[in-house]
């Protein structure tokens, strides 16, 4: 054999390889091209990842063009579009088709001559060489990067262990499918390393099925349509390879509800908020990996988060803590909403108490008791103290009611919590709101749970090191207002919102709600999907939404909100939280200003605006009274109250008929008389069992139910298109808080990703 001629698909390095001594041609020519409009004689072996196409022939003119028609620089990737004796004049039949692809030469080759693209992607060479990348068809969209699946394709060919290689993508993740070059099996992390040294991480695939040989066309091309679909085992998964990422992954497994995590799981991508980010934080430190909720928003991924990870250093009390304390920002707060009784402003939940050891919950109630000093607090409305654990403990109802016990509660003589069995087997646990908030109840409630495994098992009853007192968090906290906030804090914005009634009232007594919920698979793509096209947080998302409401609403370009953190911010580096039950809740405005633009520009805006708030709105009420805030409108998300360890076990907590876990109760509405709420319109978000709701909090005498029912359905109209754009080929991109170390104006961002993409030719 003296001559080999290759043409019809991209021609590897190997094939080229397989017939020494003869002389092999790589061809090329578009179906729109008679014949070959290109050809590379291939004298010796190959380093480039495919056989070039080589140089055009004589009559024909090559050009890679960007997508506004103008030539790339040597080395970018573009679209391939051809001139010259032999391009047709068009597709028969077909002349809406013709008009697109056929176009006429942009640098006058040949008067009234035209030039076609059959959708190929080059690259330039110095030389003038022409080396095929890939199909414009082959070209993805993934997590908001255009991604050349050729590109991928090449470097996986270019692995000593890999014969040849496609890559698909299935439900938003690269596949790669892979022929081994010999009968050694596919080591996928070692080349996924490999592909890591050559390609960013966004075109590296986690999966890598192994086959003997590819589905092939009637011409011999592979076909990627007849590639089989990953099964549900090769998720993107790679396992820990050492022990703080394995206790980092079985905690994230575990707080997130999923059945395992990969290293290079995105936090925030599988649900996660700052809320649940506390307790991966608390549920690491006590298997002896140190890291702290900052740490997670900067390191997402197991893999990275261990790489910083360390060992516990904060050194808390571990006795029985008394004594006093001042009172914090929002506790202050609360003895301004001058309710008629201070004593009943509690949080409650019921537990499934169906079988338990009565000697055993005994023992896990007295537990709890000793380990959160929060429990045990007592206040006059001028200062805390935290009193000696005696005299509380496991109660039986004795007929009372679920509404006598929360109505018992007394700030100054105690107790704040009661744990009381009711006769239905189930056990009411009700705190004053002093003492918990949303992170507290989970904290509670697990350890609750683990010292009545502890001791129904006979075991010694072990609830961890202590975190920092909430005695000492109060008093440090007076020392972290920072006068340099003040300015931005005053520039905020005071907000008007309409109402149905001028001359309402806006009483406890006249409170009402509307409710209304995503479906479960839009709640799944908030959670899981949602966030990886902007590179967001749930709240992020959310607070679009909202703002796109409110503004149409109001008929204003920016609407102030009150929101409501969690309030445990990294303020000292000597103080550890995570673990400590308190009302630490944190209150401040903030003004948004979505634009009248499409969902992903609002949703950018939204995200910079919050990434923006200095320490996370925690220092607001430190130079500010919350009694001052420029708006009457509050949100609220409360993250996922459905984490995994309910459900079958003793003391899971019993869902109330309106899916709300636990809430703010107070005496009935006819002792509320006119008590005067604090907000005009509250919007509480929460996810139970697998469904986000939102409950509209406001006053009728204010507002018509139709009023907040339209309101509120707005609201879930603008969080769909959301959903809709996050989840479509378009969505995607970076903003300036993704790049803290660039110090890049979003319009200078903007300008660098335009200035890339026209070098893609896009």
């Amino acid at each position: 054999m003296r001559v080999v001629i290759a043409g019809g698909e991209k021609c590897s390095p190997q094939l080229a390889g397989k017939f020494p001594g003869a002389r092999f041609v790589n061809a090329y020519g578009p179906t729109e091209g008679t014949v070959c409009v290109s050809v590379m004689a291939v004298d010796g072996p190959v380093s480039a990842a495919s056989v070039p196409i080589g140089r055009p022939l004589s009559n024909v003119r090559l050009y890679v063009l960007d997508g506004r028609m103008e030539p790339v620089p040597v080395g970018v990737v573009g679209e391939l579009f051809v001139g010259g004796s032999g391009v047709a004049r068009g597709y028969l039949g077909r002349p809406g088709l013709t008009a697109e692809r056929f176009v006429a030469d942009p640098f006058g080759g040949v008067s009234g001559g035209s030039v076609v693209s059959d959708g190929d992607l080059v690259r330039r060479w110095a030389d003038g060489t022409l080396e095929y990348v890939d199909r414009v068809d082959d070209q993805v969209k993934l997590r908001g990067f255009r991604v050349e699946l050729g590109e991928i394709e090449a470097v996986l060919t270019r692995h000593p262990g890999i014969r040849d290689a496609a890559v698909t993508v299935h439900e938003n993740r690269l596949i790669a499918y892979v022929i081994p070059a010999d009968s050694e099996a596919v080591n996928n992390a070692a080349l996924r390393e490999a592909l890591a040294l050559s390609l960013p991480e966004h075109m590296v695939p986690a999966t890598y099925l192994v086959m003997e040989s590819f589905p092939r066309t009637p011409s011999g091309k592979t076909d990627r349509r007849a590639l089989p679909a990953p099964e549900a085992e090769h998720a993107e998964y790679e396992s820990p390879r050492d022990r703080a990422e394995h206790i980092l992954a079985e905690v994230w497994a575990e707080v997130l509800g999923v059945e395992r995590v990969g290293v290079h799981d995105n936090f925030f991508e599988l649900g996660g908020d700052s809320i649940l980010s506390i307790q991966v934080v608390a549920r690491a430190r006590t298997r002896g990996v140190g890291i702290t909720p900052k740490l997670v928003f900067d390191h997402p991924s197991v893999a990275d988060l261990a790489t910083v990870a360390g060992v516990e250093a904060v050194r808390a009390e571990q006795g029985i803590v008394t004594g006093e304390a001042p009172l914090t920002p929002i506790q202050t707060w609360f003895y301004g909403l001058d309710l008629p009784d201070c004593d009943h402003y509690n949080q409650s939940v019921l537990l499934d108490a169906v079988g338990v050891d009565r000697d055993a919950l005994v023992a896990a109630v007295d537990a709890v008791l000793v380990q959160h000093d929060a429990l045990r607090l007592r206040s006059d409305g001028t200062r805390l103290w935290f009193a000696e654990p005696e005299g509380q403990g496991l109660e039986d109802a004795g007929g009372r009611t679920l509404d006598d016990v929360q109505a018992s509660l007394d700030l100054v003589e105690g107790p704040i919590v009661r744990f009381v069995l009711q006769p239905d087997d189930r056990l009411l646990v009700t705190a004053h709101h002093m003492a918990v908030d949303g992170v507290s109840w989970r904290i509670l409630l697990e350890d609750l749970a683990a010292a009545y495994d502890a001791a129904a098992d006979g075991r010694e009853i072990d609830l961890g090191l202590k975190t920092t007192s909430f005695k000492q968090w109060a008093t440090r906290l007076r020392d972290a207002a920072d006068e340099n906030e003040i300015a931005y804090w005053n520039a905020v914005p005071v907000t008007e919102f309409p109402v149905d009634h001028t001359a309402g009232g806006n009483t406890l007594a006249s409170a009402d709600t509307v409710t209304v919920s995503l479906t479960a698979e839009e709640t799944r793509a908030v959670l899981n999907d949602v966030p990886a096209a902007y590179r967001t947080q749930i709240n992020d998302v959310l607070l679009t939404a909202l703002a796109q409401t409110l503004a149409g609403w109001t008929g204003q370009d920016t609407v102030t909100v009150a929101l409501e953190g969690h309030g445990r911010e990294e303020l000292f580096d000597d103080i550890d939280v995570s673990r400590t039950v308190g009302w630490f809740t944190s209150l401040f405005p903030v003004a948004l200003e979505p634009g009248r633009t499409d969902p992903g520009e609002a949703l950018k805006r939204i995200k910079e605006q919050l990434r923006g708030i200095p320490r996370r709105g925690v220092g607001y009420g430190l130079v500010h009274d919350l009694a001052d805030l420029p708006t009457r409108i509050s949100f609220n998300y409360l993250g996922r109250l459905d984490a995994p360890g309910g459900g079958e076990r003793p003391l899971s907590p019993v869902m109330t008929d309106d899916g709300v876990l636990f809430g703010s109760q107070a005496r009935s509405v006819e002792e509320l008389g006119e008590t005067r709420r604090f907000h005009v319109l509250e919007i509480n978000g929460v996810v139970s069992e697998g469904v986000i709701t939102f409950r509209w909090t406001y006053s009728r005498d204010l507002h018509e139910e139709a009023s907040i029912s339209k309101l509120s359905g707005l609201f879930l109209n603008n969080l769909r298109a959301l959903i809709a754009h996050c989840t479509s080929p378009e969505a995607g991109g970076y903003t300036s808080s993704d790049f803290p170390m660039a110090s890049l104006s979003t319009k200078k961002l903007n300008r660098v990703a335009r200035r890339f993409r026209a070098q893609e030719g896009k």
